[in-house]
């Protein structure tokens, strides 16, 4: 423990670098996200502003979820994860929310590399990073916003509020984007190390989400056994 905690306080923290992609990739995704909750049929300007800015609260959440779990998960492996934007993400996601005038919001704009670490790497097997360490990181950051939403359904047993339960669906939808096999994606990643762990994950993933969009199901419990499921799973599978 004493040896991961050092290396997250070396090499877990945003760079100054990537300080900035996140801000770029939370605005992006803000702006994606929020893109027509800007008045109804005539435009308001003060009610848009305050939605944006709610959504830009929510993104900066659950990405950060997302990639503080990719990274933890690297430096499990001795390996230093990095995260960069996905230009063509933002370009095809706002050129989609405009042309469906927001009822298709691609929430995809960021990629993750993974570099390694050699000290931490002396007498690993298959020294360097390999397609299925680099599949696992990946994967750590869709685990991680199911799992964070898994939390906040909990939470909300006791808490009524709708600020947690969009936060809940925002970061299920997250990890639904990142799960598609397009290249620089998570997906694609993780179906090029197995095809079977993809397709199990990404059709759970995604009845669990259609439950939730088309015919409001909710469950905490529901929530918390998925993400029991998927750990057990994972660590069957060599996660750690």
């Amino acid at each position: 423990m004493r040896n991961f905690i050092d290396k997250w306080k070396r090499y877990g923290w945003f760079s100054a670098v990537e300080r900035s992609q996140f801000v770029l990739c939370s605005l992006a995704l803000a702006v994606i996200y929020s893109w027509d909750q800007w008045g109804g049929a005539m435009f308001d300007f003060a009610s848009g502003l305050q939605n944006f800015l709610r959504a830009f609260i929510l993104v900066c959440f659950t990405l950060y979820v997302h990639h503080a779990f990719q990274r933890v998960i690297a430096l499990k492996h001795g390996l230093r994860a990095r995260n960069e934007v996905w230009w063509y993400g933002i370009i095809i996601g706002l050129m989609l929310v405009i042309v469906s005038q927001g009822d298709v919001k691609m929430l995809a704009v960021s990629s993750t590399l993974a570099f390694v670490l050699p000290i931490h790497r002396l007498g690993a097997f298959r020294y360097g990073a390999n397609m299925s360490v680099i599949a696992k990181i990946c994967l750590a950051g869709p685990f991680g916003n199911v799992l964070f939403a898994s939390l906040i359904a909990v939470v909300d047993m006791f808490v009524s509020s709708p600020f947690l339960r969009e936060l809940m669906l925002l970061n299920l939808v997250f990890a639904w984007w990142n799960m598609l096999p397009i290249p620089l994606l998570d997906g694609s990643k993780v179906l090029f190390w197995s095809r079977a762990v993809y397709a199990l994950l990404f059709i759970g993933l995604s009845a669990y989400l259609a439950l939730l969009l088309w015919f409001g199901f909710s469950s905490a419990i529901l929530s918390i056994v998925i993400a029991i499921g998927i750990t057990i799973f994972l660590s069957k599978k060599g996660w750690a």
